[in-house]
């Protein structure tokens, strides 16, 4: 009854403090990327851990800063423009539906371009809206970088203190756990970060091939897209489909058939080649635990989803079908 009552207070606490637990997970999640990069060049350089750590935040720095110098001005006139050649797109698509008996019938129970556009006396209110929430993310960011950044100064620390929270007898299981999860968080991650920088420099060669505007921005928001498994290559479409179609048909054709082919490169050659040491995610799964985390965390769940599920089906595996059930020859790649 204890126990039981125990689970009904931690749920509703997680409910409640769920967007908290979100930013923990997610500076969970890059102490996990700065702990693999430190570990990689303590190894390889022979320096302490802290000066290995501070040695790669220094690096990503630079990296950061210098793509920022170099590219920022141009992204940020692509994005101007993107912003103002959208609804002139969505216009031209929504004459070319119209073209068809059903799609006028379609269209007749839709909304107009101009009415979804703000008007003169909500400019300011929208305006506000957009500041806030620009401020709001911010500060998470804010949260999750100094969370990421002490995780990773003394992981061992924080592990050892979770650790000395469970039972004496099974605080050797909790460790395997534990380091089983940081593994599989570490490999979905390299593998992630690969699949990012390999689609969004493809996706901006094969969109500038073709003589799509902004090519260069809609390949970096290609890559920010591919984090989010399944549902991100769909919304990285939609504005380059758009924006091809104000070239012609033809070009809107092109690029959903660029798409496609590059979404089933992911899919069938590149996830299974640099995922192989993570734990398999089951793609039907995946999908339904998008939604769910959509619809309960909003932006922020839907971007953890896929992580969160890679730490669940691990500790399933571990503590229920191989602890409880007492089965270990379920199929697993690692």
């Amino acid at each position: 009854m204890f126990l039981l009552f125990a689970m009904v207070i931690a749920a509703l606490l997680l409910w409640y403090a769920l967007e908290v637990f979100l930013l923990a997970f997610a500076g969970v999640l890059l102490a996990v990327f700065l702990h693999s990069l430190a570990t990689f060049v303590c190894q390889y350089t022979g320096l302490g851990r802290r000066w290995s750590l501070l040695l790669v935040v220094i690096c990503l720095l630079s990296i950061f800063g210098t793509a920022l110098w170099f590219l920022a001005p141009n992204v940020a006139v692509q994005v101007d423009n993107l912003m103002e050649t959208l609804p002139r797109a969505v216009e031209k698509l929504q004459q070319n539906v119209e073209s068809y008996e059903w799609g006028r019938r379609v269209m007749e129970g839709l909304p107009k371009t101009g009415e979804m556009m703000p008007s003169g006396s909500r400019i300011f209110s929208t305006a506000t809206g957009y500041l806030s929430s620009t401020a709001e993310w911010l500060s998470r960011l804010v949260i999750v970088l100094f969370v990421g950044l002490f995780l990773a100064l003394e992981p061992k620390t924080y592990l050892k203190g979770v650790i000395h929270l469970i039972p004496m007898d099974k605080r050797e299981r909790a460790r395997e756990v534990f380091e089983q999860v940081g593994d599989d968080l570490q490999w979905w991650l390299i593998g992630k970060i690969t699949e990012m920088i390999f689609i969004g420099l493809l996706t901006w060669a094969g969109l500038w091939f073709l003589g799509v505007p902004l090519a260069l921005t809609l390949g970096i928001l290609a890559a920010l897209l591919i984090f989010i498994p399944n549902i991100g290559p769909l919304l990285a479409l939609v504005p380059a489909a758009l924006l091809a179609l104000l070239e012609s048909p033809a070009t809107a054709l092109y690029v959903i058939g660029f798409f496609t082919a590059i979404q089933t490169l992911e899919s069938y050659v590149l996830t299974p080649l640099v995922q192989k040491k993570a734990v398999s995610l089951p793609p039907g799964l995946t999908i339904m635990v998008q939604v769910l985390m959509g619809v309960i965390g909003g932006g922020i769940g839907l971007i953890l989803a896929t992580p969160l599920l890679v730490v669940a089906v691990r500790a399933t595996r571990m503590l229920y079908v191989e602890d409880v059930l007492g089965d270990e020859t379920l199929n697993d790649p690692t």
